[in-house]
C-alpha cells in the first residue's frame, strides 16, 4: 500500500492541501529492489520533500500521537487491522481500505473512515474531508486485550465442550 500512500500524498499536495506523509518501517533484504522502487516513485511523483521514510522505528506510538491522520491503505487485506486500531485508540482519525481486519475494526469503531479497497479517490476525498473538519473518534474500544482474550478462551472453551 506503499505506493497508494504516496498517489494520496501527491493528490492531496496537488488541491493545494498542506500534507506531509510519514513511512515508518525499513526494507529487509529481501525488499531492498521495491524499497528503491518506492523511492523513485516518490520522487516521480514530486513529493520527495512531502514524503518522510523513516526507516525502523520502536515509537510508532508517539509517531501516530502527533499525526491529524493515519492512513490504513494496505493492497492486501490484513488479518487484524492493528495500525488501525492503535491509532484509533489514541484519537487519531484513520482512513482505511474495506478490506481484511481494517474493515472489521472500524466498522466496529469509526465506520466513517471506511473507503472502498484501492480506491485512491475516494481515499483522497475522505483526507480532504477529514484534514478540513477533523472529526471526533468515538473512546468505544471494543478490542482491549482483556475482552480479546475472553474471546479467544470461550472459543477454545465451546470447542473442547462439544
Amino acid at each position: 500500500g506503499q505506493l497508494d500512500f504516496v498517489r494520496i500524498i501527491a493528490e492531496l499536495r496537488r488541491a493545494n492541501i498542506n500534507a506531509h506523509g510519514i513511512i515508518a518501517g525499513g526494507a529487509e533484504r529481501k525488499s531492498e529492489a521495491y524499497f528503491d522502487e518506492l523511492k523513485s516513485f516518490i520522487l516521480s511523483s514530486g513529493v520527495d520533500q512531502h514524503i518522510t521514510l523513516t526507516g525502523h522505528r520502536d515509537d510508532l506510538r508517539e509517531v501516530m500521537s502527533i499525526s491529524n491522520l493515519v492512513l490504513s491503505v494496505s493492497r492486501e487485506p490484513e488479518a487484524f487491522g492493528r495500525t488501525s486500531l492503535e491509532a484509533l485508540a489514541l484519537g487519531i482519525p484513520v482512513i482505511a481500505y474495506d478490506h481484511g481486519g481494517a474493515s472489521e475494526v472500524l466498522n466496529r469503531i469509526f465506520s466513517q473512515g471506511l473507503v472502498p479497497a484501492l480506491d485512491i479517490d475516494a481515499a483522497v476525498r475522505r483526507a480532504t474531508e477529514f484534514l478540513r473538519s477533523p472529526p471526533q473518534v468515538p473512546n468505544n474500544n471494543p478490542f482491549t486485550l482483556s475482552s480479546m482474550l475472553d474471546s479467544t478462551l470461550n472459543v477454545y472453551q465451546d470447542l473442547a465442550s462439544n
